[in-house]
This record gives C-alpha cells, sequence and structure tokens, in this order.
C-alpha cells in the first residue's frame, strides 16, 4: 500500500500542488469562494444556527488569513528565514553553475546571471536542467559572443530531486564535484539540501524573484517550499553523501534515469542518452 502510495505522488502530486498554487495564487477567486460560502451558509442552513455560525467563523477567519498570507510582507520574511540557514557564496571556483528550472514566470533572469557569472571565470562549464530553455541559453551565448561548447542540459526532470539526480548521472562521472547552484531564492534552500544529498558540494547563489510577480504568487511560493522541505526531509531526500558516488552511481539511480529517458543536450547540437556523455 506504501508503494502504491508512493508512486501516486510521484506521478501526480508535482501537478496536483501547482494546480493548487495557481488556484490559491487568485486573491479574487479565493475571496469570492469564501463569501459564497458565508452567504450559502446563512441562505441554506437557516435551520441549522450554530452550523451556519461555525462555517461562516470559520470562512470569515480563513478569508482574514488568506489576506495576510498575501501581504506584501510576508514572502519577504519568510523567504529570509529559510536563508539564513544557508551559507553564502564567497566567490569561490567550482566545476560548473547549475541553473535549475522553474515556471516562466517565475523564472526571472537566472540564465543571464549564470552567464555572468561564467564570464567572471567562477566555473568553466554551465550546466541547464531544462532542455526546454536551452534554446534561451544559446541565444544569450550567441549575443554575449560566448562559446557554445561550455553549456549542456537535459530535459527529463519534474521535480528538484528528478534534477539532482539526473545531474548527478550526467556530471559526477565526468569529474564534476563543486557546483555553483542557482534557482529562485525560495527555492534554493530545498534545492542545496537536495544536490548535497546526491553528493555534489555545493556554493548557492540565489535569484531574486521577477519584480512583476504578485505577492500572492509570492507568498503561496514560499509555502509551497515549506510544505516540500517537510517532505523532502521525511522522504530522507536531505541527507548529505560523499562525493564519492558521484564518480560511481548506484544502478538503481542510473536505471531511474534511464526510465525517465533523460537526454543529453549540447549546442553543438548532439543528443544523446545521459549515460553517453
Amino acid at each position: 500500500m506504501f508503494e502504491t502510495l508512493r508512486r501516486f505522488v510521484t506521478t501526480h502530486w508535482v501537478d496536483l500542488n501547482w494546480a493548487l498554487y495557481d488556484k490559491l495564487s487568485s486573491p479574487k477567486r479565493v475571496s469570492l469562494a469564501l463569501i459564497l460560502i458565508v452567504i450559502g451558509a446563512w441562505v441554506g442552513l437557516r435551520k441549522w444556527p450554530q452550523l451556519r455560525r461555525w462555517i461562516s467563523r470559520a470562512a470569515i477567519a480563513t478569508l482574514l488569513l488568506y489576506w495576510l498570507i498575501i501581504l506584501p510582507i510576508t514572502a519577504p520574511l519568510l523567504t529570509g528565514v529559510l536563508l539564513k540557514v544557508l551559507p553564502t557564496d564567497l566567490g569561490g571556483k567550482a566545476d560548473a553553475i547549475v541553473v535549475l528550472t522553474r515556471s516562466e514566470d517565475v523564472m526571472g533572469d537566472r540564465y543571464q546571471l549564470a552567464l555572468d557569472l561564467w564570464k567572471a571565470q567562477r566555473a568553466p562549464r554551465l550546466f541547464v536542467t531544462s532542455d526546454k530553455n536551452f534554446e534561451l541559453v544559446q541565444e544569450l551565448i550567441q549575443v554575449n559572443g560566448y562559446p557554445t561548447q561550455i553549456v549542456s542540459a537535459t530535459g527529463c526532470a519534474r521535480t528538484t530531486k528528478d534534477e539532482a539526480t539526473s545531474t548527478a548521472a550526467i556530471l559526477g562521472p565526468q569529474g564534476i564535484k563543486t557546483i555553483i547552484l542557482m534557482t529562485d531564492a525560495p527555492h534554493i534552500l530545498r534545492a542545496y539540501l537536495t544536490f548535497q544529498g546526491v553528493g555534489f558540494s555545493v556554493m548557492p547563489h540565489p535569484v531574486d524573484l521577477p519584480p512583476s510577480l504578485s505577492s500572492a504568487k509570492r507568498s503561496f511560493l514560499v509555502i509551497r517550499e515549506y510544505i516540500s522541505l517537510a517532505s523532502y526531509a521525511f522522504l530522507g531526500r536531505l541527507q548529505p553523501k560523499t562525493d564519492d558516488v558521484l564518480a560511481h552511481p548506484a544502478a538503481d539511480l542510473l536505471q531511474s534515469i534511464s526510465d525517465r529517458e533523460c537526454r543529453l543536450e549540447r549546442a553543438s547540437g548532439i543528443d544523446k542518452p545521459f549515460n553517453q556523455t
């Protein structure tokens, strides 16, 4: 039964929680739904006054809590707590810069910032965990006049854990041990711990969320991270490993990545299975 539940969560949870995030990030939709619950209780439950009062008070309290959550000050406060436990990026050298993917409205200018780090000679390589954004990175490389061979990508990941295991299986056997990890500030702590959990030595480099992102989306993005951190800790995904596991990935890890049909894509146009790097 536990295995069935695990498979269901693995298959559907990502889509379900992003759909929930999208719905909760709409103040008009949420407020209207809660107001309708209050009206419905007072109109439809006249014969049960105690139940009517209970439902109405619960809906009003939820509405007030919701508006407290989406205040502009809430997301920065909650994000600040996550960032406090991270080590500071002191500008050291790394073997590669790894840029994690996010939805378009959250992505910001992380790829340009990653190229800026490459230009500053922080690392000789750039690795992108989404082939959907690979063309965007190639365009930025060409516009800036950088060599195309500095970047490679894979595109089989649906979760942060997938990104970490795929990156480890591809880069680990190539001798990549120390990485600069780039993603948005709410996501960076979970990403940092997860990539440590597959053996990398990680320099976390958080990226600011785009100014255009609403306060409601910022708040529920960071709340989602608190929930995801708890679930990752429960599943044992945040236990750090030594870099020895990078050079020789476990057979079950290689099999799971093969099952997801991970492919390695390079700017030169070469597209091949991950184990033929």
